[in-house]
């Protein structure tokens, strides 16, 4: 990791069901003084944190959409009946990027 390299830890949906919440997980070693040596931060953020960019946020990620800059991940399943299985599986970490339930139409 590079000097003043930063780790960011997003995503704790995966754990909301996780059987050890009552436990203290133990974690890496060694990790303050990897921290200090480099000048390096580990931080944590909520999307709550960047509300006032939302709408900026928004604009430039429709347009890279636009122009394939980027392509947006969808985990799409089909039918309601299969709600309660996603969810299940978004709290497990099992999906990657978007999940969608479809419910109408021609399955794509």
């Amino acid at each position: 990791m590079a000097h003043r390299g930063r780790v960011v830890c997003c995503g704790a949906a995966a754990q909301y069901d996780d059987m050890a919440d009552d436990l203290i997980q133990p974690g890496p070693q060694g990790i303050p003084q990897h921290l200090i040596n480099r000048s390096r931060r580990l931080e944590g953020f909520m999307t709550a944190d960047f509300a006032a960019d939302w709408n900026h946020a928004l604009g430039q990620l429709g347009k890279w959409l636009s122009e394939g800059a980027i392509n947006a991940a969808v985990h799409m399943w089909h039918g309601l009946e299969s709600a309660p299985d996603v969810l299940l599986a978004v709290l497990a970490g099992e999906n990657f990027g978007q999940a969608v339930v479809r419910i109408s139409g021609e399955p794509d």
